[in-house]
């Protein structure tokens, strides 16, 4: 067994008393001294005989707090929020790129009274019934308003598709 095996042992307690410190949890403050053990023992090249082991031990321990600490926040990041809209990843097939362009110009040529009840229904999801509640007119409203924001964006999405054809493009996704 090499030098730094021999003496990690007597540093474990110390160790494990700064791991629970800087962590305030038992189990994390466990893996993290594991952790620490394993890096010191992989890279006990770099330990100069004659410093001091334990301010080593420690650094290396501390820097391993830290990188856990960044991965724990950058993995907190990453996790869609409950209930939430995943975002929209960029289109990576340019024929679909456009077509979503001219979806979007499309739906903003549209009155604002059909564009709302596009977004809300058919983007977001929401029930012909909540929706009814949401903008206080009747269902049957909200479906024949949903039916002329579709014809209209229809005819908006096949001019642009005329206007293509003659350009030699193709037709929108909508």
């Amino acid at each position: 067994m090499s030098e730094i095996g021999k003496r990690l042992g007597s540093h474990l307690p110390s160790m494990r008393r700064y791991a629970q410190t800087m962590t305030r949890n038992a189990d994390r403050a466990d893996d993290l001294v594991q952790t620490c053990a394993v890096r010191a023992l992989a890279n006990q090249h770099l330990w100069r005989e004659g410093s001091d082991l334990r301010a080593w031990l420690f650094t290396i321990l501390h820097n391993e707090f830290i990188d856990e600490s960044r991965r724990h926040t950058r993995e907190e990041n990453r996790r869609p929020i409950a209930g939430s809209v995943p975002p929209m990843l960029p289109c990576t097939d340019p024929e679909m790129a456009l077509r979503l362009l001219e979806c979007g110009t499309a739906l903003s040529k549209l009155p604002s009274c059909e564009s709302e009840v596009v977004l809300l229904a058919a983007v977001q999801g929401v029930a012909y019934r909540d929706l009814a509640a949401m903008l206080d007119i009747p269902v049957g409203s909200v479906a024949s308003r949903l039916a002329r924001a579709r014809d209209h964006l229809r005819q908006l999405t096949d001019e642009a598709v005329s206007s293509k054809k003659r350009a030699g493009g193709t037709r929108p996704y909508c």
